[in-house]
């Protein structure tokens, strides 16, 4: 047994993180996900923050996801229609991906985006 720790795992949270898609690459999980539903929170509370949110839960077991402009706009051009509306990207299935090249505050930290997953139609 070892008393080695990673260091996030003290960043835990209760949304989709890289560090959650790192855990599911090292396991050999595929990132495809069907969304379940997507709510428009506010007043939530996301990496300490509190705010308005959009929050895309699946129909599969991991954690929900918050959409961010990036990846909202990735989720309209997939939506029926190219809705804007979250309720209709109900039951889109999508692919997620770690992004090293995300940037926050002029840093570079990484983050989650969306893509059609190859072979599935729009």
């Amino acid at each position: 047994m070892s008393n080695l720790h990673h260091y996030r795992n003290v960043y835990k949270s209760d949304h989709l993180s890289i560090f959650d898609l790192e855990d599911m690459i090292e396991q050999g999980k595929p990132l495809l996900f069907t969304i379940e539903e997507v709510k428009q929170q506010t007043g939530a509370t996301v990496a300490g923050k509190k705010g308005d949110f959009n929050i895309a839960y699946f129909n599969e077991p991991i954690k929900p996801l918050v959409i961010n402009a990036t990846n909202g706009k990735v989720l309209r051009s997939l939506a029926p229609e190219k809705s804007p509306m979250v309720e209709h990207w109900v039951g889109i299935t999508v692919e997620l991906y770690i992004d090293p090249n995300v940037s926050l505050k002029g840093d570079r930290v990484g983050g989650i985006r969306i893509k059609k997953p190859a072979g599935v139609p729009v």
